[in-house]
């Protein structure tokens, strides 16, 4: 007799299974993010603060640039976990369009960015430009292998990526010392890298084709925007408190928001694992079930950790110069971990098309940037607070949308037999 798919026999297998995927891609990013903090901390001592200034700019625009590879990344995994995709090179052809287009762009901006950004040459914007393409290119590889389901090559790609761009940034500095020299690396290194994940998954890439091109387009430049918009309420307090506050805590406050990106991007596998699951209708209350929990534990226990032994955190993460920061560096903890919960919602409206989504996403930025303005702006504290409410806010919105959504598809008896949404 065969077994049902969801009976209770299938389930510890299937936990398991999950967790071993969710295992491979956390170990995946876990190299990148190390070795992005590796090259901060030496870039940090070998440049000196003016070139270590210039090169933050120069990774910070690469940064930007990297919400098109996510927004390929997203539509590419979405398309092909729910099986609608008619024209798989379509997704091929958008992705070659976006990558060169987006390597354009940094060519045409190279010469008025470096007269904006105080550099002496344009040579570290045009190395930011050859970085782009690559960088694209390979949200595009690593959404083939995530709406597969192949998690092994999704670890892969993911590794190859980062060991390829940061690792190559880090090269560039040993030998050279200079900003040109991380520059050069990076570009060099992204090619390399994505160019051997490119090759792990040649099997999943089909060639380039005309069909579907405009759906595809017009799905990337909406998920893009979205992400964007994301990416500047979850940067915005950091450039708000610079204007605001005296250097000393504006420092204070920089230092604080390393601390806000560790527990932002720690339960970021999460969602990768994920994003599958939610483009499925059938998995997709379960994976929200699971994977709002799980990132909800780990914000907190991150939180938790750092009121418990903050200044043991800012000693590892700033050192003894900001040690005033100790008192309530857990809220720096607690507004990474909630904006990770944001964007882990806003991925799941994304995945089913949501075009309302960024709306939630800017009104917060609205409120973050009204609220210090206004008012909240007289210490890091303030700032900090305000930001925590207005990621707060966000996430309430979005777990109100999720319980709305379960409701429509999962009516209580008697009012219709729902959806089937179990993993």
């Amino acid at each position: 007799m065969t077994v049902p798919p969801d009976s209770p026999p299938q389930r510890p297998h299937r936990r398991h299974r999950v967790v071993s995927q969710a295992a491979i891609v956390a170990a995946a990013m876990a190299v990148g993010n190390v070795l992005s903090y590796l090259l901060s901390v030496t870039a940090s001592r070998r440049l000196g603060p003016d070139q270590f200034g210039a090169l933050g700019a120069l990774l910070g625009l690469i940064v930007v640039g990297y919400v098109v590879a996510l927004a390929l990344q997203m539509v590419t995994t979405r398309r092909l976990a729910t099986g609608e995709e008619m024209h798989p090179g379509s997704l091929t052809r958008t992705a070659l369009l976006a990558s060169w287009g987006l390597g354009a762009l940094g060519l045409v901006l190279s010469v008025p960015l470096a007269r904006f950004l105080h550099l002496d040459g344009v040579l570290p914007l045009l190395l930011v430009a050859a970085t782009f393409v690559p960088m694209t290119w390979s949200g595009f590889v690593q959404g083939l292998a995530l709406g597969r389901e192949r998690f092994a090559l999704v670890g892969l790609a993911v590794s190859l990526f980062s060991v390829g761009k940061v690792g190559g940034g880090l090269v560039g500095l040993a030998l050279t010392s200079t900003v040109d020299g991380v520059m050069w690396g990076t570009a060099i290194g992204t090619w390399l890298g994505v160019g051997a994940a490119t090759w792990s998954t040649r099997s999943l890439i089909t060639g380039p084709s005309r069909g579907g091109q405009g759906d595809v387009s017009r799905e990337v430049g909406h998920v893009g925007h979205a992400l964007l918009a994301m990416f500047v309420l979850t940067n915005v307090d950091v450039v708000l408190a610079r204007h605001f506050l005296t250097a000393r805590d504006a420092g204070l406050y920089a230092a604080g928001a390393i601390v806000t990106k560790i527990t932002f991007w720690l339960p970021q596998f999460i969602t990768v694992v994920a994003l599958p699951r939610f483009a499925d209708i059938r998995r997709r209350r379960s994976a929200m079930t699971t994977s709002v929990t799980a990132t909800a534990a780990v914000g907190l226990v991150s939180t938790v950790g750092a009121a418990v032994a903050g200044t043991a955190v800012v000693l590892v993460i700033a050192g003894p110069a900001y040690e005033s920061l100790a008192s309530f560096v857990w809220l720096f903890a607690a507004e990474g971990a909630v904006f990770a919960l944001a964007q882990l919602l806003l991925y799941a409206r994304l995945s089913r098309e949501d075009r309302t989504a960024v709306l939630a996403v800017w009104t917060a930025v609205l409120a973050l940037v009204g609220g210090v303005s206004v008012v909240a702006h007289g210490s890091p504290e303030a700032i900090v607070v305000t930001a925590l409410a207005s990621a707060t806010g966000l996430t309430g919105v979005g777990l109100l949308g999720w319980t709305r959504e379960h409701r429509r598809t999962h009516p209580s008896p008697g009012h219709g037999p729902g959806v089937n949404a179990e993993l």
